[in-house]
């Protein structure tokens, strides 16, 4: 039988043909799904269980209802919590301020602004801990902004709506899957504290504590230990 990895997408994508995880599988014989929240995908429509269900960031708000449908795939979530909770200042100015009706104008005038300017005003709120992979970062957050680009304004109040409303807490109690969280001492846009909070809601669940940020949590390294746990 074909084993089904499904990929759930943050807002900062990692997922790409040539990300080190998406390569490792193909090679290890899984057929991958992705999903983009961003785009409104839910992975519900998926036809069979997948053997494991990897999410990282606003794809972590997500997983919890795909894990309790089905309870039997293994749970990867990476550099996510039970809700968004950003404790950097800037992060948390910007996460209290968007939603409001004359911050969705000024989000849209934005996103008319030069890529480069935008990439370094990301940066800036979340810088990558490692230097040998910024080039890397930054051409995935222009890839970012062209899909926000591309986005109506009623998704990008859903998104917003969705971001600022989502508490997994309930979810996450009642999931049984076999569960590894992943987060990275450096990241502040879902610190350790909301993965602590996971390992606690989650029964059983095994929690891994990487010297990342946001943006690369797990690396190469780490694959040892996701061998480990799809064993």
């Amino acid at each position: 039988m074909e084993k089904v990895a499904v990929m759930i997408n943050g807002l900062a994508a990692p997922i790409k043909e040539d990300y080190f995880l998406v390569k490792w599988l193909a090679e290890n014989g899984y057929k991958i799904i992705m999903v983009e929240p961003l785009l409104g995908e839910t992975g519900e429509d998926l036809n069979g269980e997948p053997e494991v269900i990897f999410c990282w960031s606003m794809g972590g708000l997500i997983a919890p209802k795909l894990a309790l449908k089905y309870p039997k795939s293994r749970l990867v979530m990476m550099a996510t919590g039970p809700r968004l909770n950003p404790k950097e200042v800037s992060v948390k100015l910007l996460y209290r301020i968007v939603g409001l009706d004359w911050s969705l104008k000024v989000i849209n005038a934005s996103l008319k602004l030069p890529k480069k300017i935008l990439v370094d005003g990301y940066e800036w709120m979340n810088k990558v801990p490692d230097l040998s992979v910024r080039e890397l970062y930054r051409k995935q957050m222009a890839d970012n902004i062209e899909l926000f680009r591309n986005l109506s304004q009623k998704q990008i109040n859903d998104l917003v709506k969705f971001l600022k409303t989502t508490d997994t807490t309930n979810l996450l109690k009642q999931v049984k899957n076999k569960t590894l969280i992943f987060c990275g001492k450096k990241d502040k846009l879902m610190p350790v504290d909301d993965s602590l909070e996971l390992h606690e809601l989650i029964s059983g669940s095994k929690l891994v504590i990487t010297e990342g940020g946001h943006y690369n949590v797990v690396s190469e390294s780490d694959l040892p230990i996701i061998e480990k746990f799809l064993e």
